[in-house]
């Protein structure tokens, strides 16, 4: 092979993996289900997969995440969600009105003093399910 080649098919992967990288997609329906005594809080989309070859380049997979809340309507705090020892204190809100969710969560990450920016942060239609 060539240089002229090499170049080529280097060039052809870097384009291709500029744009099959597109980051996670979350889907805009969320789904609401009483839990015993709290409701459970579904959002799915996809992630993007972090490739190990060229080959893995714009892979995707499905990805979940849910939120145990006490309340299905009006705005729980960040803080007053179930905490997780092994993450970050969080802040913001979620936000139930009627068939809407709004979800607007930070993490202090104080490893870097920085305040990190939720990925399921964002507007969904909220389907409740029995």
């Amino acid at each position: 092979m060539n240089m002229k080649q090499r170049i080529l098919i280097i060039s052809l992967l870097f384009i291709y993996g500029c744009n099959g990288c597109r980051g996670p997609e979350n889907y805009k329906t969320a789904y609401l289900k009483k839990t015993s005594q709290k409701f459970t809080i579904t959002l799915r989309g996809k992630g993007a997969l972090h490739p190990a070859s060229p080959f893995d380049i714009g892979k995707t997979y499905e990805d979940s995440m849910q939120y145990l809340i006490p309340i299905d309507s009006g705005i729980i705090k960040a803080e007053d969600l179930p905490y997780d020892s092994c993450c970050y204190p969080k802040f913001g809100t979620i936000e139930i009105s009627g068939s809407k969710l709004k979800i607007n969560i930070y993490f202090n990450d104080t490893d870097t003093k920085k305040i990190d920016t939720f990925l399921w942060n964002g507007d969904y239609e909220l389907l409740r399910i029995n």
